[in-house]
């Protein structure tokens, strides 16, 4: 999936969320974000931080390739959750 950063140079946080079945946290965020452009409801941004905070600590491996802009994830379960940083010009 390719997304574009816009706005001025910086930092962005960018969570990678793979899970096997839907999670009521995720499809309401999605929800939200897909009908008002990004999560405005508070009750629904709480949810997605707990979910994201509680689920980034799982056994999650990644393997960065900065020549090739890539990142591979590795985990068991049937959720991986990963916080990356990136900066842009």
């Amino acid at each position: 999936v390719f997304n574009t950063v816009t706005g001025p140079p910086g930092k962005e946080i960018v969570w990678l969320v793979w899970t096997a079945d839907a999670v009521t946290q995720l499809e309401e965020a999605r929800t939200d974000a897909l009908r008002q452009g990004c999560v405005t409801n508070f009750d629904t941004e709480k949810k997605l931080g707990e979910f994201l905070q509680t689920n980034a600590a799982g056994p999650t491996g990644a393997q960065m390739d900065e020549k090739r802009s890539v990142t591979v994830l590795n985990g068991s379960g049937g959720t991986i959750v990963y916080r990356v940083e990136l900066e842009h010009r």
